[in-house]
């Protein structure tokens, strides 16, 4: 698989390769509205544009809107679990050289505010400090010929699993706390369901 190039500006109609590389997830999506989105937000994160949100894709990528990039991160029905899985099957069918190591590490995501799901002042490697953050335990697959990620899981802090008002205002299910290396565990389990 051919690596995607940065884009200095997002073309009107899909690109070529991304085209090529989302035909296997098509069937992960009930409606062609969602497949459509999907392309768009891919396309826009294949830019140059140095802020990625929802917003300023829209406003650089033609044939969308901020309510469909929204849409399809919210409330478009995909399964995420089922697309994450057979992206990981892709990948793993590619030829290697036999020479690959799982790479875990977190990484932290700077906030200002406080509404994104998992936010708190919290120690970050990628920050080098404590700060007003989310924290993301990654899996990765890495090689001397390529390297591609294989899960994330978003570290919930202790004070977000034990107040109920935070998580209903962001729709965030009852969850019960779990460390960092328990989300690796996580990630291990599902990766030997596969």
């Amino acid at each position: 698989m051919d690596k995607l190039p940065a884009l200095p500006h997002a073309p009107s109609e899909p690109l070529p390769e991304l085209d090529e590389f989302l035909q296997p997830f098509h069937g992960l999506f009930r409606r062609r509205a969602s497949q459509t989105a999907m392309e768009r937000y891919l396309t826009g994160l294949l830019t140059e544009h140095p802020a990625k949100n929802c917003d300023t894709l829209a406003d650089i990528v033609p044939g969308t809107t901020e309510q469909q990039l929204q849409g399809l991160l919210t409330q478009m029905v995909w399964d995420e679990t089922a697309l994450n899985q057979r992206r990981v099957q892709i990948m793993c069918a590619l030829p290697t050289d036999g020479d690959g190591v799982l790479i875990i590490d977190d990484t932290g995501f700077a906030k200002q505010g406080q509404h994104s799901v998992g936010v708190a002042r919290q120690y970050s490697g990628t920050l080098g400090k404590v700060a007003n953050c989310q924290i993301a335990v990654n899996c990765h697959y890495a090689e001397r010929t390529v390297a591609w990620p294989v899960a994330t899981r978003l570290y919930l802090p202790k004070t977000w699993c034990a107040d109920v008002a935070r998580r209903q205002a962001t729709e965030l299910r009852p969850k019960s706390w779990t460390q960092k290396p328990g989300l690796l565990n996580n990630i291990r389990g599902g990766l030997l369901g596969q």
